[in-house]
């Protein structure tokens, strides 16, 4: 539909006026639920760090406990098998954190790709927008107005027409005994 249509026949216009819009209503309303959806995506993102950092603390406190059993285990105040238990229970928690580490990642890799793949269709819909617009097409005057404004405008249907009456060319056609009279 069209919103506005601020054309008048014989009107001189310049190239890039704005002079009318067509309803742009439903994209305004889908580029909101968009940006309302980007929003609700980046809630979902996860600070990867303040994940890792009760997994990091358990690795440093295993790894001080294998140190700790190594000198131990020197002095033979600790067998083997503790020294053992401990390492395993290091290894254990490092594994745990690089598989925690991953999971988080890719899961933010995936909302931020889920969040580019909304940008690019608010995009899509900005262009859309703008194209909504109506602007002259060239320097000129409006010869006939084929369109008003609250009217369904149809694809490849004109909604006015313009021509460049900076140069004119005349054709006429005079009978031979006036052809004395024309100046």
């Amino acid at each position: 539909e069209i919103t506005a249509l601020n054309v008048n026949e014989g009107d001189m216009l310049q190239k890039g006026t704005l002079v009318g819009q067509i309803d742009s209503t439903q994209l305004q309303l889908q580029k909101k639920t968009l940006e309302n959806a980007i929003v609700s995506a980046e809630s979902k993102i996860v600070n990867v760090e303040v994940q890792l950092a009760p997994l990091d603390e358990e690795v440093n406190k295993y790894k001080q406990e294998v140190e700790r059993f190594k000198r131990l285990v020197a002095s033979s105040a600790a067998n083997k098998k503790q020294l053992d238990d401990v390492t395993s229970a290091f290894n254990a928690a490092r594994k745990q954190r690089e598989a925690t580490y991953d999971t988080l990642t890719k899961s933010n890799t995936v909302i931020l790709n889920e969040i580019n793949g909304l940008k690019i269709q608010i995009a899509q819909i900005d262009d859309n927008i703008k194209k909504s617009l109506i602007y002259a097409p060239m320097d000129g005057m409006v010869l006939t107005k084929y369109a008003n404004a609250f009217e369904f405008a149809q694809m490849g249907k004109p909604l006015f027409k313009m021509a460049d009456i900076s140069t004119l060319i005349l054709r006429a056609y005079v009978a031979g005994d006036i052809l004395t009279q024309v100046k």
